[in-house]
């Protein structure tokens, strides 16, 4: 029963279109959207705070974590 009722799916959250690819294929299928769960993120290895990060992975964690979110519709 539950394959019926859902679609998971999973997209790059550094990927600009995939949300909306994602939304399009659910209303492909369903009809229409009741829940989007956003679950992307990615850190440094413990222990860590933002200063000894490389400037790289920082920059990395910035694009997943808080822009991905944001990037979902």
């Amino acid at each position: 029963m539950g394959e019926e009722r859902t679609l998971p799916l999973a997209a790059d959250a550094t990927d600009r279109t995939a949300p909306q690819d994602a939304v399009a294929d659910t209303l492909d299928r369903f009809g229409s959207l009741d829940v989007v769960f956003a679950d992307a993120a990615i850190g440094p290895d413990l222990p860590a705070t933002v200063a000894p990060i490389e400037p790289e992975l920082f920059e990395r964690i910035i694009e997943v974590n808080p822009q991905g979110v944001r990037r979902t519709p």
